[in-house]
């Protein structure tokens, strides 16, 4: 039975990479790039991205979409020789792909803008991959970072990112073969007012999706900074807006 895994990005002007040696969040993650360059969808075949025991893989095909450096990226997910697919959203420029340590899971890490990142985690099964619930850490992430009590804050960044589904993710490593560590951040950019790039880090169960353990950007940076593909500045706290006070004046 197959089941299809795909991204769709249209009209995308294309060249495509896998570059072991170059790193965005992980430094055991591979990078795809799918933008770019001046050879053209007939000139780059597919890219395979083996799990440890390399029984597994991630396949990255480009498929013409009418141009010489038009194509739209299909990436698939093989359990041996059975094809498991899911759809991955948004217009990725570069992905990063990171498989547990016993090839029975893989994260894909994307960045749609560049000041933007989403994170996905995947078990393989039989019949079909098992997407890990992430919401656990995206509602501690918006209990943590209020985001409509930082000062200067746009309205309709408020709307938008009060669940924390909004803000930035990132696999980072593994802890073993059930246990990922992500990397959270608001986003680094003046819309976010006074949370702006704060920054929190998680260890989940992949077959629960539970938080084990959650750790301040500083804890973060003393456990995994080995495992971070960049050095992590520790944020200075948020800067929230001011206290109104109640009708009656007392404190």
């Amino acid at each position: 039975m197959r089941f299809l895994l795909c991204i769709a990005i249209a009209s995308l002007i294309f060249n495509s990479s896998a570059r072991a040696g170059d790193h965005i969040w992980s430094k055991k993650g591979t990078v795809v790039s799918t933008v770019v360059g001046n050879e053209g969808i007939g000139k780059v075949g597919p890219l395979e991205i083996y799990s440890p025991d390399r029984s597994n893989r991630v396949e990255v095909m480009f498929v013409d979409s009418g141009g010489t450096r038009d194509a739209t990226p299909v990436i698939a997910l093989y359990k041996g020789e059975n094809e498991l697919q899911l759809p991955l959203y948004g217009a990725p420029t570069e992905l990063e792909i990171l498989w547990s340590p016993d090839s029975q899971s893989v994260a894909v890490t994307g960045s749609d803008t560049g000041i933007t990142n989403w994170t996905k985690i995947f078990r393989l099964r039989d019949d079909k991959p098992e997407a890990v619930n992430l919401q656990p850490v995206q509602q501690d992430m918006a209990a943590t970072y209020p985001i409509c009590e930082g000062q200067n804050i746009e309205e309709a960044v408020c709307r938008a990112e009060k669940n924390g589904d909004q803000f930035n993710y990132a696999t980072i490593a593994w802890a073993d073969a059930t246990t990922a560590v992500i990397m959270a951040e608001i986003p680094c950019s003046s819309s976010q007012g006074g949370m702006m790039c704060q920054v929190e880090g998680y260890e989940i169960d992949v077959r629960s999706g539970h938080i084990l353990r959650r750790m301040t950007a500083r804890e973060l940076k003393r456990r995994w900074q080995s495992k971070l593909a960049w050095n992590l500045r520790i944020p200075d706290g948020p800067y929230l807006k001011p206290k109104t006070p109640n009708a009656s004046g007392s404190k």
